[in-house]
């Protein structure tokens, strides 16, 4: 019983089709060109976005959660700042790429999964998509890391 559940699980996940951005100049260096993109004030990416283990969040069950994160990229565990700066992927898909690249922020390979079509392996997400809101703070919090080393939006006052 629980294998066809698992089956079930992962045929569900592969069947979803990654879809296309409308605006992929919003994951350039700059960031949103408006329209509703901007990152609403208070937003933590780490936890709401990333971390995030329901509905568009980025570390569901299927996905980058803790226990077997997809493509060796664990987005929910406490941290997460520095596994991305200046760390190389491990998958074997998008080895030797830079999840954050603090010489060349565009160029990091959490903003350039967002775009279809991807460097490599797949787009992301998966399965649905991001809001406009969550690509920009998505943006906004490589931005932050790559310029001084901590998320803007860390949540540590």
């Amino acid at each position: 019983m629980k294998s066809r559940i698992l089956l079930l699980l992962a045929a569900v996940a592969l069947s979803g089709c990654p879809g296309t951005l409308d605006n992929p100049e919003d994951f350039r260096e700059g960031g949103s060109s408006g329209g509703g993109g901007s990152c609403p004030p208070g937003t933590n990416v780490e936890t709401d976005i990333l971390g995030k283990a329901t509905g568009s969040g980025c570390a569901t069950k299927i996905c980058h959660d803790a226990q077997d994160p997809a493509g060796n990229l664990d987005l929910a565990s406490p941290g997460l700042a520095s596994r991305l700066l200046d760390q190389t992927s491990t998958s074997t898909d998008c080895s030797g790429h830079v999840l954050v690249d603090s010489a060349n922020p565009s160029q990091s390979l959490l903003l350039e999964k967002l775009a279809t079509p991807a460097p490599c392996g797949d787009p992301m997400p998966l399965t649905g998509s991001l809001t406009a809101q969550e690509k920009a703070c998505i943006t906004e919090y490589v931005n932050g890391l790559t310029g001084s080393g901590q998320p803007q939006d860390a949540g540590t006052d």
